[in-house]
């Protein structure tokens, strides 16, 4: 790529990304950055080639990526800036293997207007730095790429990334072979930096990160471009108990199908069942665990002029009848059996709710294309839009759900509320990507009837060298 030749483009979007700037006006932890990162997230940089098994062949290789990002809702008084830069290094050992290492800088600007009636309206700016470890591991093949072995710090993920998709310092064990292919991994996730920590589910977690154990399988075979799996996890947590923060154990199983039909559709479903042991909040009595949840998408991409798309989605995640209003914790049960259900990956039902799974129906329906795809100019082919409707539902009227959003429920009504969502993918050149979402939030009747709607706006760009 160029950048004198493209000096013009630039400079525009330069204005773009400073004109997203200032209409931003959310603050979001390190946590939450990652989940708003496109497709290009994925870390390609980590995959190996397929080259001779000669020493003279193999190399270290260096690169990064840096992608800022701002971000605005309108259900917040304040703003945020976020860049997030990774650098990683890779040493080639012998055919299909390497080691691996990336660290993180993130940098983050918040400036949150705290409103009051008794004083003067006050602007809190607050800058966050954060170095850490991203990842760190060696990824080795055997018997002709039938066994893989992966171990230290890595991503972690269990079908589709719903039950679980995150960092942890572990092993995996992957065997490939005719009749099935096994997936075998522990995670724990205790090492990781406390504000770099995405597990947590009590307030000891947040104060002094998360320290849980993953352990599962994934089984599945394909067969005529179909393919089915099951999955097994147990999470445990491994901190000590002390006062009212009791552990939160809990065991899950699940069976998947994804494939390709007719040439232009293709589908994933999953659905998971979850049981363990907790404490119920109001006298801190132990209890068990009884949830359910579900997840379907299907695609079907049409082969004409600039590729449309239409995409269908439904999610479920089971609730409890007695939980605390409002509460996000598990440890939210008030009596008798937890029927909540709670997840330990990546789940986006829209930007303007940004709902959690447990208590929830959500059916999304939208459509893509890309405009430009046969263009004679090769730097705008790439740019794809995709709009989605989404309807919200409880699974426990009597119960609440949780979301960003902050509005104050009543209990009794089911209908949550309606979303749209617009998203812009840009890949400009190879090292280069453009994205921006939008999100709008439309408050149901299990809302106040004083409740605002919530827009969502988001521009970002990704930088890879």
């Amino acid at each position: 790529m160029s950048f004198k030749k493209n000096k013009q483009f630039f400079v525009a979007s330069f204005i773009v990304l400073l004109l997203s700037l200032l209409t931003a006006n959310t603050a979001y932890t390190f946590q939450d950055i990652d989940k708003f990162f496109p497709e290009f997230r994925h870390d390609a940089d980590m995959t190996a080639p397929h080259i001779p098994d000669n020493f003279s062949n193999k190399s270290i290789q260096l690169g990064g990526w840096t992608t800022p990002i701002y971000i605005s809702d309108s259900d917040s008084s304040s703003w945020s800036f976020t860049n997030a830069l990774r650098l990683w290094g890779k040493v080639y050992l012998w055919n299909n293997s390497f080691l691996y290492a990336r660290g993180k800088y993130t940098f983050t600007r918040t400036e949150q207007e705290i409103v009051s009636s008794i004083e003067p309206n006050q602007n809190i700016i607050t800058t966050n730095h954060l170095i850490d470890l991203d990842i760190a591991m060696l990824d080795a093949k055997f018997l002709h790429d039938s066994i893989k072995l992966t171990a230290g710090r890595k991503y972690f993920l269990v079908g589709s990334g719903f039950l679980l998709n995150g960092r942890g310092d572990g092993a995996q064990l992957e065997w490939f072979n005719n009749i099935l292919n096994v997936n075998v991994f522990g995670a724990y996730t205790g090492f990781l930096q406390k504000d770099d920590n995405p597990y947590n589910l009590s307030n000891r977690d947040y104060a002094d990160g998360a320290k849980r154990l993953f352990v599962g399988t994934q089984i599945g075979q394909t067969f005529f471009n179909q393919n089915v799996y099951l999955m097994g996890m147990v999470q445990r947590d491994c901190a000590p108990e002390i006062d009212d923060i009791k552990h939160y154990n809990s065991n899950y199983y699940g069976i998947g199908l994804r494939g390709v039909f007719l040439g232009n559709f293709d589908y994933i479903g999953e659905f998971f069942y979850k049981n363990g042991s907790t404490y119920n909040y109001s006298d801190m009595s132990k209890t068990t665990i009884s949830a359910m949840s579900a997840i379907a998408t299907l695609n079907w991409n049409i082969d004409i002029v600039t590729l449309p798309m239409l995409t269908f989605q439904y999610a479920f995640g089971s609730g409890d009848n007695d939980r605390i209003q409002n509460s996000t914790a598990p440890d939210g049960n008030l009596h008798g059996k937890d029927n909540q259900f709670f997840n330990f990956g990546t789940f986006l039902a829209g930007y303007g709710l940004r709902p959690m799974i447990g208590n929830l129906h959500v059916a999304r329906a939208g459509f893509g294309f890309s405009p430009f795809e046969r263009s004679k100019m090769f730097f705008i082919r790439d740019i794809n839009i995709l709009a989605k409707y989404s309807y919200y539902m409880k699974d426990k009227a009597n119960s609440s759900v949780s979301s960003f959003y902050s509005g104050i429920e009543k209990l009794g009504e089911g209908f949550i509320g309606q979303g749209v969502d617009v998203s812009l993918r840009w890949r400009m050149f190879l090292d280069l990507s453009f994205f921006a979402n939008y999100g709008l939030f439309l408050p149901g009747d299990a809302y106040q009837d004083n409740a605002k709607s919530n827009t969502f706006l988001m521009f970002g760009m990704n930088l890879s060298f």
